[in-house]
């Protein structure tokens, strides 16, 4: 299930894609079974390196975790997304469109240890709640408790498919128009600052 990306919106770089998938860390796990797709909503740790490493923890009530194991999944990551108006273009015959961006790793999945659990857990308070974490409330009881009721997994990621659509096949000028008009939207800012970081792009 490869994802379709014109070549103007594709993104090739690794580092630049590995830190993207930890900007918006909040994934759709995807697992191919039985001819049906299962999908459960995770927020991931991904660990850079020669082998890139995500890590999550989903409920042991539920059994995507079992259709995971071993099987080959997918873990998708958005980021800022809206629509784009065609009014915002110069040319009038342009049409409405939506801007966004989206990563797809590849890979396959493993329960962890006990230890390598709590370790996602920890990370996971740490980048998210960094006071509660120095709280280490895994030291009570009902801590260990909950523990019981999740299980760790580790993603090997396999492969990367990145696209960034922002209006990147649009003249310069249309995309600082689109740029200031979602500016002036307050569901539209984070849309407009990603496309504004592309602008280092323009040929």
């Amino acid at each position: 299930m490869p994802v379709y990306i014109p070549r103007e919106f594709a993104v090739r770089e690794r580092e630049r894609i590995v830190g993207f998938m930890q900007k918006y860390p909040f994934a759709q796990l995807l697992t191919p079974v039985d001819g049906d797709i299962e999908m459960t909503l995770v927020p991931v740790v991904t660990v850079p390196g020669e082998q890139i490493e995500a890590y999550f923890h989903l409920s042991v009530f539920n059994e995507h975790w079992k259709k995971a194991q071993g099987r080959r999944s997918y873990l998708v990551f958005f980021g800022p997304h809206h629509y784009i108006s065609a009014r915002w273009y110069g040319d009038r015959r342009s049409v409405p469109t939506w801007n966004y961006a989206v990563v797809k790793a590849a890979g396959s999945a493993q329960v962890t240890d006990e230890e390598k659990k709590a370790w996602i857990l920890r990370r996971l308070s740490e980048v998210f709640d960094a006071e509660w974490a120095s709280w280490h409330m895994e030291r009570e009881d009902y801590y260990r408790t909950m523990m019981r009721e999740i299980v760790g997994m580790r993603f090997l990621v396999e492969s990367l498919e990145a696209k960034f659509k922002m209006s990147q096949n649009r003249p310069l000028p249309d995309r600082l128009s689109a740029i200031e008009h979602l500016r002036g939207l307050p569901d539209g800012r984070e849309t407009a600052e990603f496309m504004e970081g592309l602008l280092g792009n323009v040929e």
